[in-house]
């Protein structure tokens, strides 16, 4: 590493099957093939990855300048809509938990209601819940707990995100969604 640094390489996987396409491969394939050949991962120590995690820090970028923000690509990567994620973790026999029909209900009410619930916070809110029946020697009385859990796992002090997400749990409530 220089000065702490990542060492960046290309996989000679990548390479060797680039390597393959022969006559086929396109002006962009060839080129990569010619540099690589000639300066190995040397052009790679010159990239950087610079990157936010959410939309406020992607809009304040913007006022460093157009020069500037011209350089960045933007990868947008949205909530998941369903519960994909959540059958995913629950499916990965880490959680052995109660009322997993009813947090999958509630998850998807949430979403449905906008909430942005990211598969971190989901996870989080499920180690939580689990540590809580863990305690409570495997006796949750319900998802109140998960709720909890939930709330917490947003790790918002943001009074609008705190509201907008006990106003959707009461409607999810309301409906039957959790």
């Amino acid at each position: 590493m220089i000065l702490g640094l990542p060492e960046w390489e290309v996989p000679i996987t990548l390479v060797d099957e680039v390597s393959r396409y022969g006559d086929n491969a396109d002006d962009t394939a060839r080129e990569f093939l010619k540099v690589y050949r000639e300066k190995g991962n040397e052009p790679l120590r010159r990239i950087r990855l610079v990157g936010t995690m959410n939309l406020v820090d992607a809009r304040n970028l913007f006022y460093v300048g157009d020069a500037l923000a011209r350089r960045f690509v933007i990868f947008n990567l949205d909530y998941p809509k369903g519960t994909e994620d959540l059958d995913k973790i629950l499916k990965s026999g880490d959680y052995s938990l109660p009322n997993e029909e009813g947090i999958r209900r509630l998850v998807a009410c949430l979403r449905a209601h906008k909430v942005k619930l990211s598969p971190a916070t989901v996870r989080t809110a499920l180690g939580l819940y689990r540590e809580l029946a863990l305690k409570d020697q495997g006796s949750l009385r319900g998802l109140e707990e998960f709720k909890l859990s939930l709330e917490l796992a947003l790790g918002s002090l943001d009074p609008g995100r705190l509201k907008k997400f006990r106003q959707s749990l009461q409607e999810c409530s309301r409906s039957g969604g959790a």
